[in-house]
């Protein structure tokens, strides 16, 4: 087996970090992302109900962009905005994580979980290469935190970038 089918096959845990670093910090990393993921699909199960009846832990708990457009005609901006940069703000910081540690096996792994959007995740793979951390400010997304720790962009850049970009994307 080459080392590609290794990465496909394998659950993102097993997959051998690239750097060495504090195997602490690595457990709190993976962790941190399935305790979002638990959230994320928790908050979307929930949906209905936390809509009418808790909007803004909906966000908190989802903030994808279709809670966010419901929840804005219920709830002043102000404690949706919070809530939901908080979130999304974890969910990049994790995804940087898991991109320091495992650089490119993390994105060949996330491609071979999702071979319909490999190529899309090889284009933000170039561009990033290309542009950088002022990307995180235009596409805030989760991959591109990833790509951010992979790239080992310095968290001084990291993290006003990807502040400034979820706050556009809130708002």
């Amino acid at each position: 087996m080459n080392e590609h089918e290794a990465v496909a096959s394998a659950s993102l845990p097993e997959l051998e970090p690239l750097v060495e670093g504090s195997p602490q910090l690595r457990r709190l990393t993976l962790g941190a992302v399935a305790l979002l993921t638990l959230l994320g699909t928790t908050g979307t199960a929930l949906s209905p109900w936390l809509l009418t009846h808790a909007p803004v832990a909906l966000v908190a708990l989802s903030p994808d962009v279709r809670h966010l457009v419901l929840v804005a005609a219920k709830v002043d901006f102000v404690p949706v905005a919070l809530a939901a940069e908080v979130r999304r703000a974890a969910g990049l910081i994790a995804m940087y994580g898991i991109g320091w540690f495992y650089g490119p096996r993390a994105i060949a792994w996330f491609e071979a979980q999702a071979p319909s959007v490999g190529g899309l995740l090889r284009r933000l793979e170039r561009w990033f290469a290309r542009i950088g951390w002022p990307l995180l400010v235009v596409f805030p997304v989760y991959t591109l935190g990833a790509f951010a720790g992979a790239a080992r962009t310095k968290w001084r850049a990291f993290l006003p970038a990807m502040l400034l970009g979820q706050f556009l994307y809130i708002a």
